[in-house]
C-alpha cells in the first residue's frame, strides 16, 4: 500500500514501512473505540500519541488513519465518521481540521472543544474504489504545548485534537452505540447525535 503526505505542490505518495502491521479491513456500520483497549487503535497508523482512556491525541499537526474498505462497499453512499474533540489555540482560535483521502481533500471543518462528529464523504475521493486501501490524513490548524495558569509548561506534547472513535457508514446512526456508552463521561454525544439526526 501507499501512505500519503502533503507538500505545497500537491500530495505525494510514500511507501509504508515494511515493518508496519498489515492494513486491516473495516466493517461497515460498526463503531470502533480509540484509546486504552479500543478496537479502533488498529487503524491509527502514524502520528498519534500513546493510548489514553477513551481517546488518543494527534501528535503535533498530522495524524494518519488507514484501513481497507470491503470489496462490495458503495463509496457513493458512505461516510467516514470521526468522533473528535480539540483544543483552542492559546490565542483562543477554534481548531480547524482538513481531511484528505488518498491525496484528495474531502473535508475542512472546525472542531470544538466540547466535541464533534466529522462526516467525511467518500464520494469526494474520485479515484477511490471498493477494496482499496484508504489512507486518511488529518491536518490541524494548530497544535501547541499546554501551559498552566502561571505560564509554566504542564504538558510538553503539542496537542490540537484527540480522536475518540471512528466508523464507516451511511449515516450517524452507526455511532448510536458509542453515544449510549458515553453517558457520564463529559462528552455530550447524545446532544451531538440528536443534532446530526436533525440535519440528515
Amino acid at each position: 500500500s501507499q501512505m500519503w503526505a502533503e507538500r505545497r505542490n500537491g500530495p505525494i505518495a510514500l511507501p509504508v514501512s515494511p515493518s508496519a502491521p498489515p492494513v486491516q479491513h473495516i466493517k461497515i456500520e460498526t463503531c470502533y473505540d480509540v484509546g486504552i483497549g479500543g478496537n479502533g487503535n488498529q487503524f491509527l497508523r502514524n502520528g498519534f500519541y500513546d493510548e489514553e482512556q477513551g481517546f488518543r491525541w494527534i501528535e503535533s499537526g498530522y495524524g494518519i488513519i488507514e484501513f481497507k474498505l470491503p470489496s462490495k462497499a458503495d463509496k457513493e453512499m458512505l461516510f467516514l465518521m470521526i468522533q473528535a474533540s480539540s483544543r483552542n489555540s492559546k490565542d483562543g482560535v477554534v481548531q480547524t481540521c482538513t481531511v484528505t483521502i488518498n491525496g484528495t481533500m474531502c473535508l475542512e471543518t472546525s472542531v470544538s472543544e466540547a466535541g464533534d462528529i466529522l462526516m467525511v464523504p467518500f464520494s469526494k475521493a474520485a479515484d477511490l474504489r471498493s477494496g482499496d486501501v484508504v489512507t486518511v490524513i488529518l491536518k490541524l490548524r494548530h497544535a501547541e504545548q499546554v501551559f498552566g495558569q502561571q505560564g509554566l509548561v504542564v504538558d510538553t506534547r503539542r496537542l490540537g485534537m484527540r480522536v475518540h472513535a471512528l466508523a464507516v457508514g451511511a449515516s450517524a446512526a452507526c455511532m448510536r452505540d458509542k453515544v449510549d456508552r458515553s453517558k457520564g463521561r463529559g462528552f455530550n454525544l447524545r446532544r451531538l447525535f440528536r443534532k446530526l439526526k436533525l440535519k440528515s
